[in-house]
């Protein structure tokens, strides 16, 4: 089975739905259309909407954009550019570029924290399922990681193409690809007329304004002590709520991908480009809200290697940016600006965790 899109699901819409559908939410119409893509679960509904027909091409922007930039499918354009790493430019589609552009724009904003090169170690690691995986000899890692550097990336604006220097070097866009296919979705809604909607890309939201011209929508924080197993709602834990309008909220964590070694380490799927190993930071999940979906997944895997501190510094002097972080001894920090926005289930994991709202 080809592997996809990586980033964890920690985001569990909670706006009055099943995993089957919103139609039963109150009298307002909603459209809605649930199906697999992307290598996971996708919703869209769409409100004040009654014709399904109206998430076709959604859905088939989706697949087109999956066609394009997954990195494990042969035929894919990023696929295309690895082939001919060393080699030669490789002229992609306007999507292509843009995609692989956004993402050395976040490979540089973070001094590589968040690298698309990474594709070497990300084949290396082969972390999936839950106990799947073993600990690479350290000589793999260390020629991996000698592959893995942004800057070897050479983009050509007039001929849109694509140039990897050094052969070898792959670009894996696992980390961003989903937030941008979601900015496109929401593009093709707002040309199609609608106003409000979620698009849940697998724990990946994006809100189309709110459920109503009053209320936000609804989205439940995942207990990353006790995650989702099986898909099903009703079985999953909860921290808390985030009550957002308009805007994109992505969670990546330690807790869905991974595996235990042979040390009694948990060897989970966010590696750190700089040691070639799953990032230690202290962070067990972190959620970022911004009003770009691309901006939001690309932060929260850089957020997650950064640490807390670092994470913090970057968002005080970034416009926009809203995070929860929940550390590995059980810390909840949410950013000043989410106090009206996150509730946390204090009655439920008051006992578990500690809730602190500080100032980036």
């Amino acid at each position: 089975m080809k592997r996809k899109y990586i980033k964890p699901a920690g985001l569990l819409m909670a706006v009055c739905m099943a995993v089957t559908g919103l139609a039963g939410c109150g009298k307002e119409k909603v459209a809605t259309r649930t199906d697999f893509a992307l290598d996971t679960v996708i919703t869209i509904a769409a409100y004040g909407q009654s014709a399904e027909g109206i998430l076709k091409e959604p859905f088939n922007r989706i697949r087109e954009l999956d066609g394009k930039l997954n990195a494990f499918s042969e035929d894919s354009e990023i696929s295309k550019i690895n082939a001919a790493a060393g080699l030669e430019p490789v002229a992609v589609s306007e999507d292509t570029f843009n995609a692989v552009k956004k993402g050395l724009e976040y490979s540089e904003k973070t001094d590589g924290a968040f690298d698309i090169t990474i594709g070497p170690l990300v084949d290396l690691w082969k972390i999936e399922a839950p106990g799947e995986g073993v600990v690479p000899e350290q000589s793999d890692i260390d020629a991996a990681r000698a592959l893995v550097d942004y800057r070897k990336v050479v983009l050509d604006e007039a001929a849109h193409s694509v140039f990897l220097k050094d052969p070898g070097m792959k670009i894996n866009l696992g980390a961003i690809a989903k937030g941008y296919i979601g900015d496109a979705v929401k593009s093709v809604l707002q040309s199609e007329g609608v106003e409000r909607a979620i698009i849940n890309l697998g724990g990946n939201v994006v809100l189309l304004g709110g459920k109503s011209d009053r209320e936000p929508f609804t989205v439940s924080l995942e207990n990353p002590e006790d995650p989702l197993s099986n898909g099903s709602i009703s079985d999953a834990s909860t921290l808390g709520v985030l009550r957002e309008r308009k805007n994109s909220i992505v969670t990546s964590g330690d807790y869905e991908r991974y595996f235990i070694g042979p040390d009694g380490k948990r060897y989970h799927h966010i590696l750190d480009p700089k040691t070639g190993y799953p990032a230690e930071s202290g962070l067990h999940q972190v959620t970022v809200i911004t009003d770009v979906s691309a901006d939001a997944d690309a932060l929260s895997t850089s957020f997650f290697v950064m640490g807390l501190d670092q994470a913090m510094a970057y968002i005080g002097e970034t416009e926009g940016v809203e995070a929860v972080f929940v550390t590995t001894d059980n810390r909840i920090v949410a950013t000043k600006g989410m106090e009206d926005a996150f509730i946390f289930d204090e009655q439920n994991y008051g006992n578990q965790y500690t809730l602190e709202f500080t100032e980036p």
